[in-house]
């Protein structure tokens, strides 16, 4: 399976500026590393603002509309989409008060009636998480996402 990582690094439209600087700190710790193991082709990138001064809902919207179009393009592609954004603003779903297993859990019941067309997962700076549980708990949740749209691929095949 090909996975097309894009990191949209950006925080009140400021680039790697608090948590803008989480899907960067995602990568560094091992995100691809940690889905290649599993023998998946692992391409990064990262959506760039494209004006210079950067407005924070000007460039929120500038963001989503380059996000949007890449999901596209990647999932055309053939490609799984797999999103880290430093600002839930991409998120298309929080999943409050979920323990990892119970997230886990919701995740194989949602591929098992739906098709998972992409994911995100809002990627935090590590300084609002020294013990590294959020970074833990993402990859652990991005492991497990990719797995389930890979079964359903091999299932559907």
């Amino acid at each position: 399976m090909h996975i097309q990582l894009i990191q949209v690094p950006y925080d009140s439209a400021q680039r790697d500026v608090r948590m803008g600087h989480g899907p960067e700190y995602f990568v560094q710790q091992g995100a691809a590393e940690t889905l290649r193991a599993h023998g998946w082709t692992v391409d990064v990138e990262s959506i760039e603002a494209q004006r210079p001064f950067h407005a924070e809902i000007y460039t929120a919207f500038e963001l989503d509309r380059q996000l949007a179009q890449r999901v596209r393009a990647v999932k055309e592609s053939g490609a799984f989409p797999l999103v880290l954004s430093g600002n839930c603003n991409s998120s298309y779903a929080e999943p409050n008060g979920l323990f990892i297993d119970e997230m886990e859990q919701a995740i194989s019941i949602i591929a098992q009636q739906f098709e998972i067309a992409a994911a995100a997962f809002t990627a935090y700076d590590p300084s609002c998480d020294p013990e590294g549980n959020i970074l833990r708990a993402g990859l652990r949740l991005m492991e497990h996402v990719v797995g389930e749209v890979e079964a359903n691929v091999q299932n559907a095949s």
